[in-house]
């Protein structure tokens, strides 16, 4: 039975922060075994490239299912444009359309971060510069990372050729979660804690700056970082049904396994959208959208290939113009309010 209570969480949090360098355990699934290395906070610098523990194991154990805790939303809407325009080209194909919940996961494969990388590319290419760019353009993404060894990780296992799976919560399943299952007040609230903190912990004379997105994951782990860990957890436990698997995980997530890793874990019971606990209108809805991505210092909504950008309204893929105009405006509004302040305590890290 999980006892993830608020305190646990956040203990749990706090001894994350002790794992300094790349950590590694091992774990069983049914007949099969886990290899998972630790990601911690800090930059990890390795004299001889390989020594770098991922790289490692990718060599000695290639056969290894390698899955990464990376954000798939990139992945995973390149993977169903590009099947949404094959169907369009051939009517053949194409199955009866049906209504999905937008942001979970249909099919563990649209997670799968695949190589060549030429096919984000006019023309083929081998040069590893400009392959690495288009990885960061593409698949990583421009959020700051709290985790840099998990964005190596995934450059690393890419070039390989290795085809990693994405196994952290899609980003815009994430905040619908957290919108659907948060009062605006208790959103306004977690705001004014992460500016209020950021004020005193980004001081000009300060050397470890830290985002809001990061101090949101430290002040409300039971929050944040719990639907992450348990998400993550119950896609590896899914994998590892048939699969034996190499991972790399966040620090907090790494220490939520150790303790947590034999719980029953049903991924179906993770990978969905959240029934709404709270009688709301669309603007309160728009509202606590704008916060979050503010204080995440991330434009989820924002995707190349997001068919509905506000699918936290709708289920549906498809929504009348003019209403979602107007649901734009009132959201860039709210964005904009929120953003005003918080852009100014950014500064130092962005102009670093």
């Amino acid at each position: 039975m999980l006892t993830w209570t608020k305190d646990v969480c956040r203990n749990m949090y706090k001894l994350s922060k002790s794992i300094t360098q790349v950590e590694k355990a091992e774990f069983t699934h049914k007949e099969n075994k886990l290899i998972v290395l630790a990601a911690p906070y800090d930059i990890i610098t390795f004299e001889n490239v390989y020594q770098e523990p991922l790289l490692k194991l990718l060599i000695d154990i290639p056969k290894n299912l390698v899955c990464i805790q990376h954000n798939p939303i990139k992945t995973m809407l390149r993977f169903r444009h590009t099947n949404s325009t094959l169907n369009e080209n051939n009517p053949q194909l194409s199955k009866e359309n049906h209504v999905y919940e937008f942001s979970c996961v249909q099919d563990w494969q649209e997670c799968r971060a695949t190589l060549p990388l030429h096919q984000y590319h006019k023309e083929k290419t081998n040069d590893t510069e400009v392959l690495i760019r288009n990885m960061h353009s593409n698949i990583i993404g421009k959020d700051i990372s709290k985790f840099p060894f998990i964005d190596n990780s995934l450059v690393i296992a890419m070039l390989k050729d290795s085809n990693p799976v994405l196994v952290d919560i899609p980003e815009p399943l994430f905040r619908q979660n957290l919108g659907n299952s948060i009062s605006l007040g208790d959103i306004k609230m977690i705001y004014d804690s992460v500016v209020s903190n950021l004020k005193e912990r980004n001081m000009p004379e300060s050397k470890n700056y830290i985002t809001g997105n990061e101090l949101a994951h430290e002040m409300f782990p039971e929050i944040f970082q719990k639907q992450r860990d348990l998400f993550t957890m119950s896609f590896l436990k899914l994998l590892a049904d048939n699969h034996n698997i190499t991972a790399v995980v966040s620090a907090p997530t790494f220490v939520a396994m150790q303790s947590y890793w034999d719980e029953i874990l049903n991924f179906s019971d993770y990978n969905k959208v959240l029934d709404r606990k709270f009688e709301e209108s669309e603007e309160s809805v728009l509202e606590k959208q704008a916060i979050l991505d503010v204080v995440m210092n991330s434009k989820c909504w924002n995707e190349r290939f997001m068919a509905n950008r506000f699918c936290y309204i709708d289920k549906l893929v498809n929504i009348d113009e003019e209403r979602k105009k107007k649901m734009v405006e009132v959201f860039l509004r709210y964005y904009k309010e929120y953003n005003a302040e918080m852009e100014k305590l950014m500064e130092p890290i962005f102009n670093e």
